[in-house]
């Protein structure tokens, strides 16, 4: 069953639970141990969530969620984009394929239209703290800015220029950095101004690093925006797609059969990645068996479900597959998933995706040589993708916890040599980099060098993950020592701060001690030590 609260608790559950993976917010909360589970109100933590109570009950499925069910207000409505408004109210499940094929292309096509409820003055809209849930409705262009910063003071007359002209097409707006602190931490705001397309209220968007221009921001915002959200196709048509890109997702879903509330959410969830994730919606089910090939996939009871998400890596030759009774179906748990599979199997380092992959949480194998050597590139992905299939066949530890990637050692030599330390690449170089600790590894247990070999690479990533391997790090030695002397301080402080009033107390004993032991006069048996006649 699936009544409005379900929905509610899925989706806010879920907020709740992605917001505790910010920087910092278990610090703040003063959370220590682990799990807890605290109830705040429905905005988001950062900006206006209200602690209400921890919960202390029993911590089975069905308890935690009768008892969020319990406290979500049964009248709270689900945001969605206008997009889905008609949707909402005219079910598309329950036709032919063809049927509903033709009612997807028609969503597709409202989609990419001009919407009166959108920047319907084609003005600019500040938002801080009160408002900045309206950016969930729909596509935002947002502007974070100081009102000192002199770079800010020189776009500002552009970006009003933008409204008008993007109305009916995208909103406009902007925020006050130096006021709405909790925004920009929120959005994770360090340099002024930042821009932004915004696609939801979780901070899920598209920096953009281009021209400031007035045409060159039209352009971009554009360039999202009128992209379908979605393609429909047809139960016939998966294959060649499949084997024509080398990543996308498919969303199949029986149109007897699947749960209304779920093909929505993934209607939602297409418009929300649009920008970065080529995303098919197919109304049938038969077609699946078919084009999956693994062994262990195809005899998976998720197959025979009424709808099913399936991401496509290296032209059909790898699938993985999301099922939607199996997992959480709010919009974040799924968009996240998405963002995580959206790479290709073995992707190359780049500007463009450098931040996502170094400075996520996830392991990362890099090959580093020459690509202009067309024998060597051939040979080494060839290896790299035998070590993600495998890699991803052996993960105990969630979706995800490895990319195998590859740089080009010509173009990027000087960041590799002065990071890594990489200065010779006539045979290729292979690291394994743990972002989260600023450390790499590059030698096996027996002191050697890694080498482009698929046994040897699987068996360096265990020995990483089981900690048989000494890491180097990325950082200089000084930056390095003061990592290792926070490290020691921090837990104390967090002690302190969790305990104040034993902390006090041991303070105290500890100073009382330390002052009687100084200050202590020389003991009847140790006298003749301090007696100059006794010398």
């Amino acid at each position: 069953m699936h009544d409005r609260r379900e929905s509610v608790f899925n989706a806010y559950l879920n907020a709740v639970y992605l917001t505790s993976l910010l920087q910092g917010v278990c610090e703040e909360e003063k959370i220590f141990a682990y799990p807890v589970l605290k109830l705040y109100s429905i905005q988001p933590l950062y900006i206006e969530g209200k602690f209400i109570e921890e919960y202390n009950g029993d911590r089975d499925e069905l308890s935690i969620k009768k008892y969020f069910l319990s406290k979500i207000p049964t009248t709270k409505a689900i945001p969605k984009p206008p997009v889905l408004e008609e949707f909402s109210q005219n079910s598309i499940t329950g036709f032919t394929e063809e049927e509903e094929l033709v009612k997807l292309k028609e969503i597709v096509k409202k989609a990419t239209e001009p919407n009166s409820l959108v920047n319907p003055s084609g003005s600019i809209v500040t938002l801080n703290e009160g408002t900045f849930y309206v950016v969930f409705d729909e596509f935002h262009t947002l502007m974070f800015h100081s009102p000192t910063c002199i770079h800010c003071q020189r776009l500002s007359p552009v970006w009003e220029e933008l409204g008008p002209i993007l109305k009916n097409k995208v909103n406009v707006g902007k925020v006050d950095c130096s006021t709405e602190k909790k925004l920009a931490k929120y959005f994770g705001i360090r340099g002024y101004p930042t821009l932004k397309l915004i696609v939801s209220d979780k901070g899920f968007g598209i920096d953009y690093r281009g021209s400031r221009t007035l045409d060159a921001l039209q352009n971009f915002a554009l360039s999202i925006t009128s992209m379908p959200p979605f393609t429909p196709i047809s139960g016939k048509e998966v294959e060649a797609v499949m084997s024509s890109k080398e990543v996308a997702f498919f969303f199949f879903y029986d149109p007897l059969k699947a749960d209304k509330l779920i093909v929505q959410t993934y209607i939602a969830i297409a418009h929300r990645v649009r920008s970065f994730a080529s995303f098919y919606i197919i109304p049938s089910t038969s077609s699946i068996k078919s084009i999956v090939t693994d062994p262990a996939l195809k005899s998976s009871k998720l197959l025979s479900e009424s709808s099913i998400l399936i991401n496509s890596k290296d032209y059909g030759g790898d699938i993985s597959i999301y099922g939607a009774s199996h997992e959480p179906t709010s919009e974040d748990y799924i968009a996240k998933w998405i963002s995580t599979h959206r790479l290709t199997l073995t992707p190359e380092l780049n500007t463009e995706n450098s931040e996502e992959i170094l400075s996520g949480d996830r392991l990362v194998v890099l090959a580093i040589f020459d690509p202009t050597e067309t024998e060597t590139q051939a040979n080494v992905l060839k290896v790299l993708k035998a070590v993600a299939r495998m890699v991803k066949k052996n993960e105990n530890n969630g979706v995800g916890s490895v990319v195998v990637s590859w740089l080009d050692g010509i173009k990027w030599g000087t960041y590799v040599k002065r990071v890594y330390n990489v200065k010779d690449i006539k045979e290729p170089a292979v690291l394994i980099i743990d972002p989260r600790t600023e450390e790499y590894y590059d030698h096996d247990k027996s002191g050697k060098k890694f080498i482009v070999d698929e046994n040897q690479l699987v068996k360096n990533i265990d020995d990483v993950l089981e900690g048989k391997l000494s890491p180097k790090s990325t950082k200089g030695f000084l930056a390095q020592m003061g990592k290792n002397a926070a490290k020691r301080v921090i837990p104390i402080f967090k002690t302190i701060w969790a305990y104040p009033i034993t902390s006090g107390i041991l303070f105290f004993v500890a100073s009382y001690a330390i002052y009687s032991f100084f200050n202590a006069g020389p003991s009847t048996a140790n006298s003749g030590l301090r007696d100059p006649k006794a010398e």
